[in-house]
């Protein structure tokens, strides 16, 4: 598993890819946490920027880590996949997934 919040730790799982595949083709960006659905006038500014690092800052380091690795490869061409949360795509989401899992693998 890889810290995305530490620099060190993403330039290192980037470079473990290149050395052991010989380049860099594809990354799949799906570093993310949930919080505890803290309300808005509840959370904390450390709650806030953990999550912020983690699921903001985190794949922006691994993107550009990405990128300069695979600029210079040949041939040319690769893919940058940074999924978004299901969280994120409408109010209440986040909870109705669980109980949507119950239904279809319970």
């Amino acid at each position: 598993m890889t810290n995305v919040v530490k620099q060190e730790d993403v330039d290192g799982v980037i470079d473990f890819a290149t050395q052991t595949f010989g380049q860099l083709d594809i990354l799949v960006n799906n570093a993310g946490i949930m919080d505890n659905f803290t309300p808005v006038g509840n959370l904390t500014d450390a709650e806030y920027e953990r999550v912020m690092a983690i699921n903001l800052t985190g794949p922006v380091k691994l993107c550009r880590a990405a990128i300069q690795v695979m600029e210079n490869k040949k041939p040319a061409g690769s893919s940058l996949i940074t999924p978004q949360s299901v969280a994120s795509s409408g109010p209440g989401v986040g909870r109705l997934i669980p109980w949507l899992n119950t239904l279809w693998w319970g």
